[in-house]
This record gives structure tokens, sequence and C-alpha cells, in this order.
């Protein structure tokens, strides 16, 4: 197998290192590129340090849009895409030069060259990065089946002629990895090309992988059409034939399982088709014999076997098959759950090693309705908790997937019911109405033992007449216009989590709780459209399988979720309610393991979750009602310009303006400190529109006294950021006015008084008018080019009168937004004395 991300890196180094060389010689000063080697759904922070800010912008710029703007100066290009936008954040202490790039839940498509620059063009670090493949190839390696052995740590690859071995570890690249080719047997190729294309056909495609002890694995592979079993020493990687009869065709399902025998041990049962001849084996115990056998189409017509379940006493098998009970000529598609049982070794005479227990019934997978939407094909299948939860999609009409969930009474009450029969060709299918006794199909230690009436019975009638019915009487989850491939459940959890693999290369992460399904997160790993095969977890991973490339995805990301709505539906995750800077709205979201090491949220028991005080302190899918569709919530924002306005002895005037709401009813919570070193909260409830300037008096406090004052909002998700406090102090007497220091804490001016108030608007008014006699002065000798110049210079000296006389002490932020409804005078045209005196007089009036 050609390494083909190895081989090209490799080339990539060594060009660029040869064109830096002789861009050296020739006196020119080359960064050289840094190459970065991540696993997609991390967070990758590229770093980036300037030794003075003063003056000085940072630039950092991306692959997407052929080097678009991602960031300058620690502010996020807006006119990115949305998707892209959302997960950059420049971090790190700017103040101190650190200007990170932070690139959250990273994807393909953040693959590529990252330069960060200064202003001026110099670039300061460039960064190449990669998302290796484990496996990769040009041409078609057919990817197709994969087996995690979490004792030895590594991940097995069935490939055509040949199964790779790589280690599993944290290094991302490269990876520790070792290829055993299993080529096809030279007569069995030559036979096979006489009737089958050599490639794919007539190759040794490995489509099964399980393991046997612990250093031995069971392998089959189609060989040329001719299927063979091998059995592999892991230790030496040495291999000999096995007895392992997989399907003859690459594309054909093949499922198999060791189930536990309280008296044989773990036995192999399979169930496969080779040569159009479809059946489910097992070896006989003490014999050289196999269970095996298909006695007509009523058993199976054409199945692909998705999935093979040990459930105590029985061995569950769910595949699709043409339909036999419907019209033959519509050739309708249809999902089973066949079942056998352990201790069955045949019939005496009848069935001789062949099931005697053999029983199908038929899944029903739909939406109901006056015109059900039914998903007749089953693709995978997986169990939890003795619950069988299928992905089925849709034969006719529009692409749809949807998943069934399917728990053993209610396959139990289809198995135990009514019988299915046909009584001559070219009739309907009927129910049953007379049975033999003991019952057909039923599990028993003597099967040998059973008449031949019962034996008949079962040989004729394997087919169920009630369906069996999805729990919650309609699909957990359904997708439209795309068809899910494979189904995989998160291990080692108590919560109920898949991955759902598409026939588009998208992987779903989908949580499960209380009848309903949510999305967490959705990958796209793959530059192009591609059929995902396989799909296996281990850990915090997903391991995926296409014809052309093995990958993997890292699929506990919390902080990509920037919404508590969005965080608490993810079980691995959960919000943080607090406001200390390292846990601001954008890193709130934060895995259960993060919450547990930092000791941030008590336990009762192993996971049910406790409320400390009266507020929890992290809010996960327990504490959190996520089964209500809200919009978009969050704590809220910090409120912006808080300033003390005016003061007298006893009272304080404050302003400021909200931040956003969080998607809830806020309210703000002002806090004071006496000189005492008292702490005071006052919450105020917000005026009709708490989008406008709020105002609120405090009041109750001792003249000449200096307070420390600060603001945050809170609504019923959690609370903001404080506001940087203030310093305010209450006057002897009379009304004062707010002015700034120069280190930036607000005081109040008392050293005038009404006095110095009259005097301040009186100074404002004099230059107001000396302006505007200046500029009516040059109007009146310009040219007709030139007046527009002088009418934007007067309207704006007017403006700035007007929000003067509005408010002098509100920061520029909140005289804009409450003047913008204003209209700004316009200057008289030329000639108008009696106009212009007109406006003097109301000036001077004012």
């Amino acid at each position: 197998m050609v390494n083909m991300n190895l081989n090209c890196l490799k080339k990539f180094r060594a060009m660029w290192k040869l064109t830096v060389s002789y861009l050296s010689l020739l006196g020119y000063s080359v960064c050289s590129i840094i190459p970065r080697y991540e696993i997609q759904g991390t967070s990758v922070v590229l770093d980036c340090s300037i030794a003075s800010t003063e003056g000085t912008s940072v630039v950092w710029n991306g692959p997407q849009q052929d080097g678009a703007l991602y960031a300058e100066s620690g502010n996020i290009n807006t006119e990115l895409p949305e998707d892209l936008e959302n997960r950059l954040f420049v971090t790190g202490d700017q103040s101190k030069g650190n200007f990170d790039l932070r690139v959250v839940n990273a994807q393909i498509s953040d693959e590529g060259l990252y330069n960060c620059s200064v202003q001026n063009g110099d670039l300061i670090k460039s960064y190449n990065l990669i998302f290796p493949a484990l496996v990769t190839s040009t041409d078609a390696s057919y990817n197709r089946y994969m087996l995690i052995d979490s004792e030895l740590q590594k991940l097995f690859v069935g490939q055509m002629n040949t199964l790779s071995i790589i280690e599993l570890s944290d290094v991302v690249y490269p990876v520790n990895s070792s290829n055993i080719d299993f080529l096809p047997e030279a007569d069995k190729l030559n036979y096979c090309t006489l009737s089958h294309p050599r490639t794919p056909y007539c190759q040794n495609h490995i489509r099964f992988i399980t393991k046997k002890s612990a250093d031995t694995m069971i392998l089959c592979g189609t060989n040329a059409n001719s299927a063979k079993g091998f059995e592999l020493n892991i230790t030496d990687t040495t291999f000999s034939s096995s007895v392992v009869p997989c399907s003859n065709d690459p594309f054909d399902n093949f499922t198999a399982l060791y189930a536990n025998s309280p008296a044989n041990g773990n036995i192999m049962y399979y169930a496969s088709t080779s040569h159009s001849e479809s059946t489910i084996q097992r070896p006989i115990p003490g014999t050289t014999d196999y269970m095996k056998g298909v006695i007509s189409e009523k058993w199976m017509k054409d199945p692909q076997f998705v999935g093979s379940f040990d459930v105590d006493d029985r061995v569950f098998i769910f595949f699709r098959e043409t339909a036999v009970e419907t019209d033959p000529a519509e050739k309708k598609i249809y999902s089973r759950v066949a079942k056998v049982c352990k201790h069955d070794i045949g019939g005496n005479s009848l069935l001789r090693n062949k099931w005697t227990s053999y029983q199908k019934a038929r899944l029903d997978c739909l939406i109901p309705g006056d015109i059900p939407v039914r998903f007749d094909s089953i693709q995978d299948i997986v169990m939890k908790d003795k619950v069988f939860y299928g992905v089925f999609i849709t034969t006719t009409g529009t692409p749809a997937s949807a998943i069934c969930a399917f728990n053993l009474s209610s396959i139990d009450a289809a198995l135990e019911g009514s019988f299915k029969e046909q009584t001559s060709a070219n009739t309907f299918w009927t129910e049953v109405t007379t049975v033999p006794t003991p019952r057909p199909g039923q599990c028993t230690n003597d099967s040998m033992s059973l008449s031949e009436s019962v034996l008949q019975f079962i040989a004729d009638h394997p087919l169920m007449h009630k369906t069996v019915q999805p729990m919650y009487e309609k699909p957990i989850f359904v997708m439209d216009d795309e068809e899910l491939q494979e189904l995989e459940l998160h291990s080692n959890m108590t919560e109920i989590v898949f991955y759902a693999a598409s026939n588009t290369g998208k992987v779903y992460k989908l949580f499960f709780k209380n009848g309903n399904t949510y999305t967490t997160s959705t990958y796209e790993p793959l530059r192009s459209l591609e059929v995902i095969w396989t799909l296996k977890q281990h850990d915090d991973e997903v391991f995926i399988g296409t014809d052309f490339s093995v990958r993997r995805i890292r699929v506990i990301n919390c902080e990509k979720h920037k919404w508590i709505d969005e965080c608490v539906k993810d079980p691995h995750c959960g919000w943080v309610n607090r406001t200390e800077n390292e846990y601001q709205w954008y890193n709130r979201c934060r895995t259960i393991e993060y919450i547990n090491d930092n000791n941030l949220q008590r336990f009762v028991g192993k996971s049910r979750l406790r409320t400390i005080g009266t507020v929890n302190d992290v809010y996960t899918h327990e504490n959190y009602d996520i089964s209500i569709i809200t919009p978009k919530s969050c704590p809220p924002e910090k409120p912006q310009f808080l300033r003390a306005t005016q003061t007298t002895a006893y009272t304080l005037e404050l302003r400021w303006i909200p931040g956003f709401d969080g998607g809830h009813d806020q309210t703000f919570v002002i806090q004071y400190i006496t000189k005492t070193g008292s702490c005071v909260n006052i919450t105020v409830n917000p005026t009709d529109s708490d989008d406008d300037p709020q105002i609120y008096e405090l009041s109750g406090l001792q003249p000449s006294n200096v307070y420390e004052v600060k603001l945050c909002s809170k609504n019923k998700i959690g609370t903001s950021p404080h506001t940087d406090p203030i310093m305010v102090s209450t006057s002897h007497s009379g009304l004062t006015l707010a002015s700034l220091k120069d280190d930036g804490h607000q005081v109040l001016d008392h050293s005038g008084g009404k006095a110095l108030l009259i005097l301040l608007f009186v100074l404002v008014i004099v230059t107001n008018v000396g302006t505007f006699v200046f500029v009516r002065k040059k109007y009146l000798h310009t040219t007709k080019d030139d007046q527009e110049k002088y009418q934007k210079e007067y309207t704006k000296s007017t403006q700035i009168f007007q929000i003067r006389q509005t408010d002098m002490t509100l920061p520029n932020d909140i005289r804009t937004k409450i003047n913008r409804s204003k209209v700004s005078p316009t200057l008289p045209p030329i000639g108008t004395k009696s106009t212009i005196q007109t406006s003097q007089q109301e000036v001077d009036e004012e």
C-alpha cells in the first residue's frame, strides 16, 4: 500500500528546503513554513508573537478564499463565511504581543497555509496545517472492514490484498503501521479472470476480522471468487488457512460473531452468501459437521447481512432481502430479524444438520400516517442493553434515512405470534390457523427428538405473520435527502450516543434521550463525496474507511459549542456557569472530564449532578431541559459604558448600555462598596426596551463618600462578567457632573458646583457661536465648488452643539445612539440675510 500522504509531504518539505536555500544564497530573508499535523475535530492553536505592539497591526491570513484575511489586531474578519468566522479566535495576551490564532473544531477545509504578519507586510510566522490520513492511496484500496483491539491498541484495516495494522496512540504523524499481504491464489486468480474483471473482482478482499485469542486473529478473504479463511498470529505475523466461509463476492455483506455456549465455550456463527447460496453456519460441537443450509427462498432470498448478536440462549441475525410475500414483479426489499438457538443441532432425519429453530420476522420502520413513509432497507444495526438500533433507508422516492429502535420484547412478540403461509403459488400470504405441538421454532435442548410434523412445519413456515414494531411507534431519528450507511455506538458510557456515516462522506454525532435524538455535531472529513463503508469508535475518536483512505476524527470537542443549548445536547460536555476570565462565553462549554478534574461540580454517585447553593455551577443534559425548542440561549453579555452622570450628597445617577440578553429576559445587578468595605447588591429591572441606555439612581448614600461601583447582567442561564469598576464620590451639597481622571477611573467634580456647570455651558455656547460666524464668513467668500465642504463643517459643529446640549457627560457611543433620530439643520442659501439673523438670534437665546 502506497502511503500518499507520506510521499507527498516528504517531496513538499524537500522542495521547500531547496527553495529556502537558493533564496538565502541570493540574500533574501525567508520565513520557514512550519508543518502542523493535527487530527480533524481538534482545536488548533497557531502562535504568533511580536516584540512590541506600539503602532503595529498583526494580521492573520488563512487558506480559504485564496489567502483571505482571517484576523487583524485581534479582530476576526466578519466577511468570512459564518461557519468559519464562528470557529476562529485570537487568543493570548495582546498587551505583551501575543496574537495566537485558535481554530476550533478544525475541518478538512482548514487545511493549508496560514501566515502571521505585521501591517507593513513583514512575515512573522507561516504554518502549513495538515490532517494526515492513516491510510491513503491514489487507486481504490477498498478499506471496507475495520476492527479495533483496545487491549493491543491497534486498528486492523481489511483492504484489497492487504491487512493494515495501525498503532493507536496520541502521535498524529507519522503513525506506526505495518502491512501484511494476502494475495489471491494464482490458480483461483486465473480461473476468475475468465469470467470477471481482474480488478476489483478477482482479488482477495479482506471482508472480516475478529479476535480468536490474545495473539490470534481470524480473517476471511474473497480470494478471487473462492472465499478463504485465515488464522493470523499477531506476534510474528504468520498465517495459515482456516475454515471461515465468507462471501465470495467482494461487494456482498457478511456477518459473523463468537457466541458464548455454556457447554462448549465460544463458537463462531457466520451468515454469508457464497455463489448465490445463502446460509447461517455454525460448527456442531464434537463433530466435524456444520449447522447450515437454507431449505428454500422462503428462508432467505438474496440477503445482505448487516449484523449478528449473542443474546442469552439465542443468536439474532439482521439482514435485508427480496420479499417473498409480495408480488414477485414488484421486487420489494424488506428488513428482517432472524433467530437460531444455541443448542440446536438439527433434526434426526428431516432437517439434519439444518436449523430447527430458525424463524424470521419483518422489521417495520416507518413514519405512521394516512400514507405511511416506510424505511424498508436496513443498512446497519447496533445493540445496547438488549435494545437494537438500526439505520434504514427508503427504497423508493426521495432518498431518506431513519433510525428505529426495537426492544427484545417486541421481537419476541412477533416470534411467538402467528406464522404466515402461502397455501399455493400465486396466492396471497395469510395467517396460519393450525400449529402442531410442541410449538415449532422454540429453543430446546434436544432438537433431534422433534417430530417430523414439527420439523416439516418449520421448514415450510419460517416467516412470522406479525411485524416487529419500533419503540415509540416511529423512528427516533429521520434525515431527508441523505442515505446513512453505517451506525456506531459510543462505548463505555451510560448515555446513548450514535455516530452515523452517510454515502456523501459526512459523519453525524447523535444523542438519544427520552425518545428524542439530537444532532450534536456534523463532520465532513473528506474533500470529495465518497461513501463511508466502515465506521469505528475508540476513546474520543472515530475512524472511517472509504475506498481510498482511512481517517480519524476527534469527536469530543466541546469548545465548538458557543451556546448552552448546543452544549448540553452533547453528553460529553457541560456548560460552566461562571464569570471568571477563564470562562468567557467562547469557552464555557467544557468536557465532563475537565469539569471533574477541576472540581467545578459536585456529583452524587457516579454521574448525578447536584446544585451547589442556589445556582448550578455546571449545566448538562441532566439538569437542563433539552427537549424544549428555544432560540439560541446563553448568559447575557457584559454591559457597556457604565458612567456616573450626576450626583448629589445622597444620590448617584448611573447610565449604561446593555449587552446581548442571551435570548432570555435579563436584569442588572449593581454592586457598590462603601469606604467601610461593606458590599451592597441592587437588582435593577430594565426599562421597556433593554436595548436603550439604562438609567438608575442610587439613593440613601452619604455625603462626601467615595464608592466603588460595578455592574453585571443576569438571566436564567447565568451571569455576565462585571464591568470595570468606577470610583465615584458624592458631593457636599447640590448637583455635580461626572468627569474622568487621567487613569480612566471616573470621579465626580465638586470644585465649583453649580457655578462650574453654568460656566461650562457658557463656554460651549461661545465656542459654537464663534465657529458658526467663522464658517459663515468663509462660506460667503468661497466658490460654489467649496460650499459643500463648509456645509459639512457647519453641520458637524451643530451636531456637536446638540450633543453637548443633550447630555455633556455621555460617551460618544451613547450620544450617537440617543441623537440618531435628530436631523441636522442645513445652511441657508446665500442672500437670505433675514434667515441667517434669525438663526443667530436663536443661538443667542439658547
